[in-house]
């Protein structure tokens, strides 16, 4: 069928995929949707997805019909949370059991359904609808002590880092509100969180996962629906002629890629979750060219609200690997990063950066980036991270937060900006291939010792730092104002 209605709420017993007798679920119309066809998903329903919808099959187009809400696509698992599901181990220290029979949403869901992109052991956080907030997003590592590399054994048996983990089960990782993790070792699998509050105590919890909502490379039109609790990303593909429009994104990000039985087996891991990621092919079968991303919302995503990135490998590194692409009139709020761009090949040392072309995010309102509800801080919570060549920021309005991370010098590409910014948040906070770099960050009235040096006077310091900035990045126009309470 060249164009299908799909309504979750439909009381009809027919489904054909007409308005009048819509399919029920997203899955089962898109089985029945033709190459370029059309998914109309109805107003005010909400869809979950037990997988991602692979939008590159059939290079079709989704949007909404009728009127009320956008319709919601979630891969939210739904805790009802009543009786006593969290087993108090002391120390504010709780525990659950991770099963299919937690979830009252797990037929639409399918709790232990398994495949390359889709692992619900996989928790990303845990979301509270009642408090409208995430109550545990910071998930520490989870080692396996029988599967340890030595060195790794040799860190835990050492007298000074036992205070830290106990021989791979990490009760004493878990040390503030909000701190998580999953031992998959355990039969069932436990999830342990850290509370100072009886979790038992907070209704209702919605849990996230490894999944991603849509995966779009090419040819289609997404606008106008919403997408929201998905551990993954939310929109991802080498994207080529692809419009995303009036598209809200909410609550996606901070899984862990890896085994898809065992988090990472390391004393660091990698969380991933984009809102909108345009991916860079490795072998460069398909540039990303073409694409428009315009008039959406996007907020509280564990890593960028939109990105263009890749690791590709070309023979000539002046190799264009993006065209094209424009970010436009978006709103964005509490990611770690507004915007993220590498192209990048590590070989014998040395970091290519493959420069883009035609590639600009413009006009966008982006507010308080750096500060996402995961808790937890890196270096890169910044609302630009910029690590290519020829990637234009302009005419955008960027609200609290740190300004720039992995600054480049490229002068009129970088330009006409207006951050608002508080004391003490960095202007930048690190530079391509500088090391030793001193962050420079906009002084602090009260605190002398926050200005750069030879300043007498406050605004001689702002003066000097702003200055300073101009020089790393090339950026002579972007105007800085203090936020003052």
């Amino acid at each position: 069928m060249n164009i299908v209605y799909v309504s979750s709420s439909s009381a009809e017993s027919i489904e054909n995929g007409t308005e009048q007798y819509p399919y029920k679920s997203v899955q089962t119309a898109f089985e029945n949707l033709s190459w370029y066809g059309t998914m109309r998903l109805k107003c005010g329903d909400i869809f979950y997805l037990s997988r991602c919808i692979m939008v590159s099959s059939l290079r079709c187009n989704i949007e909404s019909y009728g009127k009320g809400a956008k319709p919601i696509l979630t891969h939210f698992m739904i805790c009802p949370n009543t009786g006593n599901l969290f087993t108090n181990l002391g120390n504010n220290i709780w525990a659950i059991n991770l099963s299919a029979s937690l979830f009252a949403n797990n037929s639409l869901i399918d709790f232990d359904y398994t495949d390359g992109g889709v692992d619900n052991y996989n928790i990303a956080f845990i979301y509270s609808p009642v408090q409208d907030k995430i109550l545990f997003g910071h998930r520490v590592n989870y080692l396996s002590y029988n599967t340890m590399s030595t060195d790794h054994k040799n860190y835990y048996e050492d007298p000074a880092h036992t205070e830290r983990v106990l021989y791979g089960y990490a009760y004493s990782w878990l040390q503030t509100d909000g701190d998580f993790y999953v031992n998959r070792d355990e039969n069932p699998a436990k999830l342990y969180v850290y509370s100072t509050v009886n979790p038992n105590t907070l209704g209702t919890l919605w849990f996230s996962s490894k999944c991603h909502a849509l995966n779009v490379p090419y040819d289609c039109c997404i606008r106008n629906i919403k997408i929201t609790g998905f551990g993954n990303h939310g929109l991802q593909g080498a994207m080529s002629n692809v419009l995303i429009e009036n598209v809200d994104i909410d609550l996606v990000g901070g899984y862990v890629p890896g085994n898809v039985n065992r988090q990472h087996d390391s004393l660091e891991f990698l969380r991933e979750g984009n809102g909108i990621e345009i991916w860079i092919p490795t072998d460069l079968t398909q540039q990303p060219h073409n694409n428009i991303i315009r008039n959406c919302t996007i907020s509280r995503v564990f890593d960028a609200a939109c990105s263009i990135q890749g690791f590709p490998t070309a023979i000539d590194t002046d190799t264009i690997v993006a065209s094209n692409i424009l970010f436009e009139h978006n709103i964005i709020k509490n990611c770690r990063q507004s915007i993220e761009c590498f192209a990048n090949r590590l070989e014998s040392g040395i970091n290519y950066a493959y420069p883009f072309y035609m590639c600009r995010f413009s006009e966008n309102i982006c507010y308080k980036c750096g500060t996402a509800d995961f808790n937890t801080p890196q270096e890169q919570d910044a609302h630009i991270s910029w690590g290519v060549r020829n990637m234009e920021v302009n005419k955008n309005i960027f609200i609290e937060g740190n300004y720039h991370f992995m600054a480049r010098n490229q002068p009129n590409l970088l330009n006409n900006n207006i951050c608002y910014i508080r004391e003490g948040q960095l202007l930048v906070s690190h530079v391509w291939h500088l090391n030793g770099f001193t962050p420079i960050a906009y002084p602090v009235e009260s605190d002398s010792t926050t200005w750069p040096s030879g300043s007498s006077t406050y605004s001689e310091a702002v003066s000097s730092a702003i200055a300073a900035y101009r020089t790393i990045t090339g950026d002579l126009t972007t105007e800085f104002y203090r936020i003052s309470e």
